[in-house]
């Protein structure tokens, strides 16, 4: 195994598993910062940052590997980068802002059951948001493939396996010390497919 393997694996891939881990458990969260957001933010900064760290080229230019990534998805993911490293950027329709969110679904009665936290990303003047892991989970992908690593089988992002329940309960933890206010996402599976929807009706419950 390489030494470039090697660092993609503890920088890129163990932190992409602990983080959708750690998203998978319920915990009241404040929408702008937290853990979600502060651990999405460093991985983007070392998915977006390793090609140019595996080889040499010119001042100004970018790497090969990183031309062969060009997309939609890898322009995202240098624009939350780069964001998280500089702050204000000298492009104003390149800045990214990331929040956090509890995405639940409900069922026909209505019941409900958590999903996961949910780190979205959204341009200044956009409508659209993107789920953050969901993008770094298909880059580790494509940049595995292009390097021609060797990596275990790599989950998409993980669902709670919690059964419905009548309300939407949310403790308050260790994590949550400071959290004046929460966003919530509902959804509706469609033919297996989730769909964002408001539901009749919902209860509330920080015990």
């Amino acid at each position: 195994m390489s030494s470039a393997e090697l660092r993609f694996i503890h920088d890129v891939v163990k932190p992409y598993v602990a983080l959708n881990m750690a998203l998978s458990r319920r915990t009241l969260i404040q929408p702008e910062e937290g853990d979600a957001v502060s651990a999405a933010r460093a991985l983007c900064v070392a998915l977006a940052h390793f090609p140019e760290s595996t080889e040499i080229y010119l001042p100004g230019t970018r790497s090969s590997k990183e031309l062969q990534l060009a997309g939609k998805e890898w322009t995202l993911l240098r624009d939350i980068a780069n964001t998280a490293k500089h702050g204000i950027l000298r492009i104003p329709a390149k800045q990214i802002n990331l929040t956090q969110a509890l995405s639940w679904e409900f069922d026909d009665v209505p019941r409900f059951k958590f999903l996961r936290v949910v780190v979205l990303a959204k341009y200044p003047n956009s409508s659209g948001e993107y789920d953050v892991l969901s993008v770094v989970h298909s880059v580790i992908l494509r940049v595995g493939a292009l390097y021609g690593f060797i990596l275990l089988p790599i989950d998409p992002p993980l669902e709670s396996q919690e059964p419905f329940a009548d309300k939407c309960v949310v403790p308050f933890e260790g994590a949550s010390f400071y959290v004046t206010s929460t966003q919530l996402l509902y959804h509706k599976r469609v033919q297996g497919s989730l769909v964002r929807a408001d539901p009749p009706r919902v209860e509330f419950v920080v015990p």
